[in-house]
């Protein structure tokens, strides 16, 4: 089994990573992803509306309620996965995607607070 890295370890990483991305412009395959966590990403950020059955449109119009703005200087691609445990786009021909759509640079260590 492996043991995962120190976490100081993969915000160093992650820090790096994003910096050298910084400068990088999007890509434009990045709108015809279309798996879920493509999907989600863009409604989280308010960029894509979608459609819910009726069992979910309350739960769902209260997370929508939840967002605010988030205040950045500038967007820029960023990992989507640092701790490598969001299998969306892995299968044997494609790999996970690392890089989202432009996102304010803390927005790759959300999930890591």
């Amino acid at each position: 089994m492996l043991t995962p890295p120190p976490i100081s370890g993969v915000l160093s990483a992650g820090r790096a990573f994003h910096a050298a991305l910084r400068q990088v412009p999007r890509p434009n395959f990045l709108d015809r992803r279309a798996h879920p966590w493509a999907v989600g990403d863009r409604v989280a950020w308010d960029e894509q509306d979608v459609d819910v059955i009726d069992d979910l449109s309350v739960p769902f119009s209260a997370l929508l309620e939840l967002r605010r703005p988030v205040k950045q200087d500038a967007a820029q691609l960023v990992h989507a996965d640092l701790t490598g445990n969001v299998p969306a786009g892995r299968s044997p021909r494609s790999p996970s995607s690392p890089s989202r759509a432009p996102r304010p640079p803390a927005s790759g260590f959300r999930l890591l607070a």
